[in-house]
C-alpha cells in the first residue's frame, strides 16, 4: 500500500459487495488491501488495477487474521457476521471496524437462523462495543449476486412464473453500490451503531417481480402461489430447491428496513430499482423490452 491515508482492510474482496467497498475506501484516500478467501482472477486483476493489494486469507487462522487486523486503522468484513464473528472474537479489532448482518434479524427474529445471527451480533458488541453493523435488505446489481439473475433465468425457462405467496409483503432491495459506499463512508466514524439498509423505495413483491420481468424483456403471466406447494415442492427436493425453510415461512413478512434504525439521510441509498435493473440486465446480456 502506498501513500498516507488511514490503512483499511477488506475481508471477502472476491464479492460484489467487498470489491465495491475497497474501491469507495481506495477513492476516499484510504491504503486499502483487499483479502479473498479464494482466488477470484478477474476482481483482483480489477483491484490491483486500481492500486489495492490484494492477498489471501483464511478466516479459520485466527493468527493470520489478528495480523492482518493489527495492521489496520479501519477493517470491513463482508460475508456474513455468523462466519467473521469467530475470527474477529479471536483478536482485538481495529479502532474502526464494519460487519455485515441481515435485516430478517429484525424482520424475522424468531426464524432460528436469524436468532443465531442475533446471537453474533450481541457476542461482536461485547467484544468491540465500537464496531458498526449493517443489516442490508435483499442486495442486487452485481451478476455474482445471484438472487435476482436466478428469478431472471427462471422466469426465462417457464411459462408463467410462480411468485412464492399472495405478492403484497413489501419488498426494499438495494443496490450493492449504494451499500458498499454507505459502509465505507460511515466506517470513517466508528460509532458503535446498528443500520438497516434498504433501498430508496418500498414495493409489493408482485410490483418487484413485475419490474424484474421488465427490466431483462421478458414477458410471462405471474401466479400467485400458496406457500404450501413450495414447501412441498422443497420436501421433494431438498436441498436442490432454490428456497431454504426460513425463506419459505416468511413469504407473506415485509422485508422493508426498519425507519427506527435508518443510516443518517445524506448516506441513504439513492438507486430506483428499475434503473438498478436495467444495468444488471445489460451486464448478463439480456435485451430489455417495453412489451
Amino acid at each position: 500500500m502506498s501513500g498516507n491515508g488511514p490503512r483499511a482492510i477488506v475481508v471477502g474482496a472476491g464479492g460484489a459487495l467487498g470489491e465495491a467497498i475497497a474501491y469507495d475506501l481506495r477513492a476516499m484516500g484510504a491504503r486499502v488491501t483487499a483479502f479473498m478467501r479464494r482466488d477470484h482472477a478477474a476482481a483482483a486483476a480489477r483491484l490491483h488495477g486500481a492500486g489495492i493489494e490484494v492477498a489471501r486469507l483464511d478466516l479459520n487462522d485466527t493468527h493470520a487474521v489478528a495480523e492482518a487486523l493489527s495492521r489496520a486503522d479501519m477493517a470491513a468484513f463482508t460475508p456474513i457476521l455468523t462466519l467473521t464473528a469467530p475470527a474477529i472474537a479471536s483478536c482485538a479489532p481495529p479502532p474502526r471496524l464494519i460487519v455485515f448482518s441481515s435485516n430478517n434479524v429484525s424482520m424475522d427474529p424468531d426464524a432460528p437462523v436469524y436468532r443465531k445471527l442475533r446471537d453474533a451480533e450481541d457476542a461482536l458488541r461485547r467484544h468491540a462495543p465500537h464496531a458498526i453493523i449493517l443489516r442490508p435488505t435483499l442486495i442486487y446489481g452485481d451478476p455474482r449476486l445471484r438472487a435476482i439473475p436466478q428469478v431472471m433465468a427462471a422466469m426465462r425457462r417457464l411459462p408463467a412464473f410462480p411468485m412464492p405467496g399472495s405478492g403484497r409483503a413489501l419488498q426494499q432491495p438495494v443496490h450493492v453500490r449504494d451499500l458498499a459506499r454507505l459502509a465505507a463512508t460511515i466506517a470513517q466514524s466508528g460509532e458503535g451503531k446498528t443500520y438497516a439498509v434498504g433501498g430508496p423505495e418500498r414495493m409489493t413483491t408482485r410490483a418487484f417481480y413485475q419490474a424484474i420481468m421488465r427490466a431483462s424483456g421478458i414477458v410471462r403471466p405471474i401466479v400467485a402461489t400458496p406457500g404450501f406447494v413450495f414447501k412441498a415442492a422443497r420436501a421433494v427436493l431438498g436441498a436442490r430447491f432454490p428456497l431454504d425453510e426460513a425463506q419459505l415461512a416468511r413469504l407473506e413478512k415485509d422485508r422493508r428496513a426498519p425507519d427506527a434504525l435508518a443510516p443518517p439521510e445524506a448516506l441513504a441509498p439513492q438507486t430506483r430499482f428499475a434503473d438498478g435493473l436495467a444495468e444488471l440486465a445489460r451486464a448478463l446480456g439480456h435485451v430489455r423490452s417495453n412489451t
